[in-house]
């Protein structure tokens, strides 16, 4: 049972983690992967704290990120088909 549950894990979806964990809510993240559109762009040059770094870079900083928060599970490679309310 999850307090929580977050899909996708573009950079919103590792914040909305990231942020859940440390306030100790038990949170399951889903996504296909880790990173969103953001793996696919070339250069990016609007994120605080870095002057410029590639998607690739900022996939791995969000992951690496994410994996260190305890209060998260996380299941990456599964595909969303749908979403019902209980």
């Amino acid at each position: 049972m999850y307090d929580t549950i977050i899909l996708g894990a573009g950079p919103a979806g590792v914040a909305a983690g990231i942020y859940a964990s440390r306030k100790k809510i038990k949170t399951l993240l889903i996504s296909d992967k880790i990173g969103g559109q953001s793996i696919n762009t070339a250069t990016i040059e609007n994120w605080i704290g870095d002057i410029r770094l590639s998607g690739f870079e900022l996939t791995q900083k969000l992951e690496n990120h994410l994996r260190s928060q305890e209060e998260i599970e996380i299941k990456i490679d599964e595909k969303i088909v749908e979403v019902k309310k209980d």
